[in-house]
């Protein structure tokens, strides 16, 4: 049978509990209520304060259950809704066993605040990982993912595949308003004469300045003469030309420039009339952007980056020797499902999701007698072990006499 003390005081000093329950194997205190709250708690400090004996497992505090709506709700005006901390693992962990997401955040309010928010002094932010599909993904009216960063030196978004595949992919159109720096490139589309089983790429073509490349044909009159017209932006965005010139037939003639370019034309003489000429024109850039940001051909690593190279694997050198090294595996992201999972699932969890790292891929059967299992405990009833409640059983005896008395 359950004993239950209700008090109050006045009195200054340490202020006693209201109602206490204690009782060996079922609940201290059970609260009901037909159309109001079955228990309410009100306090200076606290409304409501749980405790639990338990060192380790998924018990709690204080536990709320329901089956149709929310297990615990915290609602406040001014304050946070539902404050969580821990001095060492995760201050808050939610698990869905069903096809909704594990963990849920919402702004609705005139003010542009954030659904979810996530905050770190030394590590990430917002960690996202998922064993077969986006690790994080976002999705808006405006920018899907946006990514800011107020250090010259860092990076926005920055994207990596630590087994050498690609690592990032754009479907669709891509704009850069400043300069890329790349190790390589070209295009890859599909094969044009066998579009369904091969690729076809080229590469870029390099060079140590900004450059742009004019080309064409043109055929000289009965004088031996043409005249090239060019955009009419050409002179304002190039300068230092440089021409090409290819005769194109049968007979052997001879082409040169006559005229350079002056008014967006040049003009082209050749040795013999009606002669077809390929030309081609190259003028280094001029324009504003190319001479605010002129291309550096050759510069000194600053004494950070010296000792580290941007692909430490061509020279023999370990990945801690690369500017941007990769990240740690992914057993960081296997330690938070286990800790949020039944305690008695931990070590086939993580020898799972070890292999399916390993292995690349989920094995559905084996996740779906994993979910089943998991949700099988967790329905479980979360009362603490009789064992332990009479080990501390002595505690709590002494707790109500000091309670008693001060009554």
């Amino acid at each position: 049978m359950a004993r239950v003390e209700g008090f109050e005081t006045n009195q200054t000093g340490q202020i006693p509990s209201g109602v206490v329950g204690f009782v060996g194997s079922a609940t201290g205190v059970v609260g009901s209520s037909v159309r109001g709250d079955g228990v309410r708690g009100f306090g200076d400090l606290y409304g409501v304060a749980g405790t639990t004996f338990a060192d380790r497992g998924q018990y709690a505090g204080v536990f709320g259950q329901s089956a149709n709506t929310a297990g615990v709700k915290g609602v406040s005006t001014r304050g946070i809704g539902v404050f969580a901390e821990s001095l060492e693992t995760f201050g808050s962990s939610s698990v869905s066993y069903g096809s909704a997401a594990g963990a849920n955040g919402l702004n609705f309010s005139n003010a542009s605040a954030p659904g979810t928010a996530g905050t770190s002094v030394l590590g990430n932010g917002v960690d996202g990982f998922s064993f077969s599909s986006d690790g994080v993904r976002g999705e808006g009216r405006a920018v899907g993912v946006h990514g800011v960063v107020r250090d010259r030196a860092a990076h926005g978004v920055l994207g990596e595949n630590t087994a050498g595949g690609s690592a990032g992919t754009f479907v669709g159109h891509v704009r850069v308003t400043g300069s890329i720096s790349k190790g390589g490139g070209g295009f890859e589309i599909d094969h044009p004469t066998t579009p369904d089983a091969r690729f076809l790429a080229h590469a870029f073509v390099e060079s140590p300045e900004m450059l742009n490349v004019y080309s064409g044909t043109v055929t000289t009159d009965k004088y031996g003469e043409g005249c090239v017209t060019l955009p009419d932006y050409f002179e304002v965005l190039n300068q230092d030309y440089r021409y090409q010139l290819t005769v194109v037939g049968p007979r052997f003639a001879q082409a040169i420039v006559k005229q350079e370019i002056c008014g967006q034309r040049f003009v082209i003489a050749t040795s013999k009339p009606q002669t077809k000429v390929s030309w081609q024109v190259t003028g280094a850039r001029r324009d504003a952007w190319a001479r605010a940001n002129p291309l550096v051909v050759e510069r000194e690593k600053t004494p950070a980056q010296r000792g580290r190279y941007l692909h430490p694997e061509l020279y023999g050198k370990a990945n801690e020797a690369a500017l941007y090294p990769t990240t740690a595996s992914s057993s960081s992201s296997i330690d938070s499902v286990r800790t949020a999972l039944p305690e008695t699932l931990r070590d086939r969890i993580e020898r799972v999701l070890g292999a399916w790292l390993q292995a690349g891929h989920v094995d559905r059967v084996e996740l779906s007698g994993l979910l089943a299992d998991a949700a099988r405990l967790s329905e479980a009833a979360s009362a603490p072990r009789e064992s332990s409640l009479e080990e501390r059983w002595r505690d709590v005896q002494a707790m109500l006499e000091r309670v008693l008395k001060t009554a």
